[in-house]
């Protein structure tokens, strides 16, 4: 913690406090979020994982090869020998490997469509529930009201959507390697533009300019608040997940633990979604109180 920012570990707890009274005051509203993206998630990827096992099972197997045995030594050039039936073995282990191989590939490409529409369909799932939960964290001072956080929603879609994209490109995210690098430099310097985005009305650019400006001398700050967050919430679902697999296993359904597992992923998304949000709100209302 000598690393941190002077008061980073109490406004640490602090904000973790303010989260989880959030996530309180919203119970019911997150689990139900929670619960129905995570259904309609889990069946999309069971519906891919059955396609697979049909598809698989439909490919043509040959199973009239004949297996091949023998008895003796084989003489290598080198002078050393070696079991003419261990020769045989390894030798029908790699036809073995090199046709499930194929296999693999001709079920990937029968069913690419369908696994590229199953990844989107998730992605968009994973963006709605983020925006929902972002939207509680703005109005944690008020009263929970669905009708509200509803009528929010559809107009910040596209605003949020095209901000994300533009912080994407514009943080060079993408180039391989050298994209993890600037990533972990422009995620704190972006992180600001969501609540400007939604807070203020200010456009795409204009927000992610602005957070850019205000996050100046944060950007420690930021960076450790999300390890931390990113480090508990890892240890947390951890455990979870694991109760979530036994719990799913009991189902004795490929959808059930789908769904747990998902179910808890989306807890851990409104936890993280609401702490950044609540973060971000606490920088911003301190470097305005500055300005002042």
């Amino acid at each position: 913690m000598g690393m941190l920012p002077n008061g980073m570990s109490a406004s640490f707890a602090a904000i973790l406090a303010q989260s989880f009274s959030v996530f309180r005051r919203n119970i019911l509203q997150i689990l139900v979020v929670a619960a129905v993206i995570a259904l309609f998630s889990s069946i999309i990827e069971s519906s891919l994982v059955g396609a697979m096992a049909r598809v698989t099972a439909n490919l043509p197997v040959n199973t009239e090869q004949p297996l091949e045995t023998g008895t003796g030594i084989i003489i290598n050039e080198d002078g050393s020998s070696r079991d003419l039936q261990e020769d045989i073995n390894q030798r029908s282990d790699s036809v073995i490997r090199q046709l499930r191989e194929d296999q693999a590939l001709q079920v990937f490409f029968i069913l690419l469509p369908r696994i590229l529409f199953t990844y989107v369909a998730m992605a968009i799932l994973s963006f709605l529930a983020m925006i929902y939960f972002f939207i509680l964290a703005l109005q944690s001072d008020m009263k929970p009201d669905w009708g509200q956080v509803f009528d929010r929603l559809p107009p910040l879609l596209f605003p949020m959507m095209g901000l994300y994209i533009w912080i994407f490109i514009r943080s060079f995210t993408w180039i391989p390697i050298l994209g993890i690098f600037t990533s972990i430099y422009y995620f704190p310097r972006f992180a600001l533009s969501n609540v400007l985005l939604a807070e203020q009305r200010k456009g795409i650019r204009e927000s992610a300019r602005q957070s850019m400006r205000l996050s100046r001398g944060y950007w420690l700050t930021i960076f450790a608040h999300g390890v931390l967050v990113a480090i508990a919430l890892g240890i947390s679902l951890s455990i979870l997940s694991v109760v979530a697999q036994t719990v799913g296993a009991l189902t004795l359904s490929i959808l059930g633990i789908l769904f747990l597992n998902t179910f808890v992923n989306y807890l851990g998304i409104a936890v993280g979604t609401v702490y950044m949000t609540l973060l971000s709100k606490s920088i911003l209302k301190e470097v305005m109180a500055r300005k002042a």
